[in-house]
This record gives structure tokens, sequence and C-alpha cells, in this order.
């Protein structure tokens, strides 16, 4: 993880915001690796941020970003 990132929660599934931020979590039960790819708004074709997911609870990888 990195400064503005946070290990997050492994529930539930998908993308869950509350007042500071967002916390992702994927099931990947094959994957070795999960990059987060966050796009503009006004742009979508235009990748604005990716992120590693490093932490893992069994299959589902997990990551918090504060201010998303």
């Amino acid at each position: 993880m990195t400064a503005d990132t946070w290990p997050g929660r492994p529930h539930p599934l998908g993308a869950t915001c509350d007042d500071e931020g967002t916390n992702f979590a994927v099931y990947a039960r094959e994957a070795e690796a999960i990059d987060l790819c966050l796009f503009d708004r006004d742009d979508p074709a235009r990748e604005v941020r990716r992120v590693r997911l490093t932490e893992r609870n069994g299959h589902i990888w997990h990551v918090y970003l504060p201010g998303v």
C-alpha cells in the first residue's frame, strides 16, 4: 500500500463509498494480480489512476482509496 491507499475490507464486493473515500473489493479466484483503473468522468477513454491491489483475503482482493 502507498500513503494514499489503505488496505480496505474484503466485503461488501464492488465499490462502496463513505464520507472519507471508497472501498473496492473484487472476487478473482485465479488472479495473480489485479490493477484497479480509474477513468476521467469527462473523458471516459482517459485513465487517470492505476492502483495495484496487494491486499487479499482468500480470493477477494481489496483496497480503500481516501478521497475517491
